[in-house]
């Protein structure tokens, strides 16, 4: 090897001369960076924001949704449960004698035991309203307050608040409802109008909500090859019928039964036309 390049390839750089060039290196590296420094510190401060609110979100959602789903079991559960009026005992109150109380005790069976009846149906009513008004109020956004609507205004319309019944029938309506949760909602509107105008004392409101029933179900299925046509002329039938238009409730019940010969409603349509004095044509 020539003495010339013994300098280059003979000795090794020192751990000073080491240490110095990484320093350098890391101080050029972070003054190319110190110019972005503010805005590298700002996407970091908005990626941990957005992490931080997406986890808490989500876990907000999963606790609404679960405590939805808690309060629409509790209303199903309580539609579930049998309905047993109370009965009186001959001496006319409704109490059980001692012997009968200490027979009870003695056969009374370990581990759970089936619901216990409600001993009217306002009672029920009152334990399914109770719980789905909770969802409705707190959770109405979640996927299950949604999917409660329906159930929560059929029974509102159960429990004679018509008002309330139509006030949600028609929100779902308003809110995009479509295909078969459409036509439930509007069958079911239908009815609570219908319901409120016999409710009604007042002959011109009664008038009034009838006609608005009418108008509800002939939009239910306004096509002649609509699935729900039949039963649409039905419900028009009825409510023709209701005010008094004989001849129309007549020919609606007659286009129905001409729908399908095999339908399970012909021996109820003819029992309509029946009661008008009319006879279906064979």
């Amino acid at each position: 090897m020539s003495p010339k390049n013994k300098g280059k390839f003979g000795k090794g750089k020192s751990p000073v001369e080491l240490e110095d060039e990484f320093v350098s290196g890391v101080t050029t590296v972070a003054d190319k960076i110190k110019p972005h420094l503010k805005l590298i510190i700002g996407v970091s401060v908005v990626l941990t924001v957005v992490m931080v609110v997406y986890q808490t979100y989500r876990y907000l959602d999963q606790r609404a949704e679960a405590q939805a789903t808690t309060l629409y079991r509790e209303a199903l559960a309580a539609a579930a449960r049998p309905v047993i009026p109370e009965v009186e005992s001959e001496t006319g109150d409704d109490a059980t004698d001692e012997a009968g109380d200490e027979a009870a005790e003695e056969a009374t069976p370990v581990g759970p035991q089936p619901a216990k009846p409600f001993t009217s149906r306002e009672l029920q009513l009152e334990a399914i309203l109770t719980p789905l008004e909770t969802l409705r109020d707190e959770h109405g956004s979640t996927d299950t307050g949604k999917s409660a609507r329906l159930f929560h205004a059929a029974t509102l319309y159960d429990a004679g608040r018509y008002d309330d019944a139509i006030a949600m029938y028609e929100a779902l309506l308003a809110g995009g409802a479509s295909g078969e949760l459409a036509a439930i909602a509007r069958e079911g509107l239908g009815y609570a109008q219908e319901g409120k105008a016999l409710a009604s004392e007042d002959q011109a409101a009664r008038q009034a909500g009838l006609e608005q029933a009418l108008a509800t179900f002939q939009a239910l299925a306004p096509a002649d090859e609509d699935p729900r046509r039949e039963q649409a002329l039905y419900h028009e039938g009825r409510i023709l019928a209701a005010l008094g238009r004989r001849d129309e409730a007549v020919a609606a019940y007659e286009k129905a039964i001409a729908i399908d010969a095999e339908s399970p409603m012909r021996y109820e349509l003819r029992q309509r036309l029946a009661l008008l004095g009319a006879a279906a044509d064979e």
